[in-house]
């Protein structure tokens, strides 16, 4: 089905590749975040974190663009430790 209507760009950063998005996939899953930069809106940058690798589900996090540089190390921990304490 992906193959048949393609990677809709909904921003100028949106994967739209298969194969480049297969990879950022596969390089996520090794460590257990998936993070995304204005892929889906201008603005937004988002994370999320398999919890009880995943198995349970997962969770995530937004925030702005402009914050994103100086807080995702901090979010992405915190998001972390909070999936650990839900497995």
């Amino acid at each position: 089905m992906l193959e048949e209507q393609g990677l809709r760009p909904f921003t100028s950063n949106t994967i739209t590749d298969q194969g480049q998005l297969s990879h950022e996939i596969l390089v996520s899953a090794r460590s257990g975040v998936f993070t995304e930069q204005e892929q889906y809106r201008p603005e937004v940058c988002c994370a999320a974190v398999l919890v009880d690798q995943g198995r349970t589900g997962a969770i995530g996090l937004s925030s702005s663009a402009g914050r994103w540089p100086q807080l995702n190390r901090v979010l992405v921990a915190q998001l972390t430790n909070r999936a650990s304490d839900l497995a």
